[in-house]
C-alpha cells in the first residue's frame, strides 16, 4: 500500500464517522419530534390524574403480615396501607376507630390467595379493601382511597 493509498483510506474512514454521526443526530431529532407529537395529546389527562391523586389527608392503617391462603405451602403477605380520607374532620373522626379498620383489613388479606394477590389484581384488592373499610365505618364513603406502600410476597 502506498502512502497515497493510506492517506485516502483514512480520509475515507473520517467521512464515514461524520456521516454517521450526522446520520446518529438525525435520528434523534425525528425521535424527540415523533415523540412529542405522539404523547402530546397524553400530557393533559396525566396532569388531570395526579392533580386527583391523594386530595385528602392520608392516614396509616397499618403494617400487616398475614398468612395467604394457600393450599401449595405456607406463603405470607407483608404490606403497609394508608388510607386517604375526604379531609381533616374524617381523619379525627376515624383515626379512634384504626384497630376496626384493621381488622377488617386482616380479614380480607388473609382471604386472598397468590393469585388475587398479583399485580394485574391489585386494583380489585383495593377496591375490595375500599368497600370493607367504608361499610364499617358507615357514612358517604368517608375513605377515598387505599394506597400500598409496602406489598411483599414470600
Amino acid at each position: 500500500m502506498t502512502e497515497e493509498q493510506g492517506k485516502k483510506s483514512g480520509l475515507m474512514g473520517w467521512k464515514m464517522v461524520a456521516l454517521g454521526l450526522v446520520l446518529f443526530i438525525l435520528g434523534m431529532v425525528v425521535t424527540f419530534t415523533l415523540s412529542a407529537y405522539v404523547f402530546r395529546e397524553n400530557d393533559g389527562s396525566m396532569k388531570q390524574e395526579t392533580k386527583n391523586t391523594a386530595d385528602g389527608p392520608l392516614v396509616k392503617v397499618g403494617d400487616f403480615t398475614v398468612n395467604i391462603a394457600n393450599p401449595e405451602g405456607r406463603k405470607f403477605l407483608k404490606t403497609e396501607i394508608h388510607m386517604e380520607v375526604k379531609d381533616v374532620e374524617t381523619q379525627k373522626i376515624i383515626e379512634p376507630k384504626i384497630p376496626i379498620v384493621q381488622d377488617k383489613v386482616l380479614t380480607v388479606l388473609s382471604s386472598k390467595t397468590v393469585a388475587d394477590l398479583e399485580p394485574y389484581n391489585r386494583d380489585n384488592l383495593k377496591q375490595e379493601l375500599l368497600n370493607q373499610i367504608n361499610s364499617v365505618l358507615g357514612g358517604s364513603n368517608p375513605v377515598q382511597n387505599v394506597y400500598f406502600t409496602v406489598f411483599i410476597i414470600n
